[in-house]
């Protein structure tokens, strides 16, 4: 059975989101993909975080549309000398929907 993964990055002129599934012989097949300009950031920082989340959702959302998944986990990638990370793993309920939420 093959393992879905999908991947979101995060730049100052474009968002882009991929879908694909990693085989069993260990090979990446892309199955979705979607673009959606860059909003509210300036420079790789987050200058307006709803415009930034609605760029994200577009993004996601064609993927999801055309390769007809739904991401349920995704790697990120934002780059910047400003970046500093801390792995976490979270849940969030969304009542009445989905949607990005910053």
């Amino acid at each position: 059975m093959a393992t879905l993964i999908a991947a979101l990055d995060i730049g100052t002129t474009k968002t882009c989101a991929l879908i694909g599934e990693l085989t069993d012989a260990g090979a990446m097949r892309i199955l979705g993909a979607g673009v959606a300009p860059s909003r509210g950031l300036r420079k790789g920082v987050v200058t307006d975080v709803k415009e930034t989340s609605l760029a994200i959702a577009s993004a996601v959302e064609q993927a999801e549309r055309v390769s007809g998944m739904s991401a349920q986990e995704v790697f990120v990638g934002i780059a910047g000398a400003h970046i500093q990370s801390t792995n976490s793993r979270g849940v969030a309920g969304i009542h009445g929907g989905r949607g990005v939420m910053p």
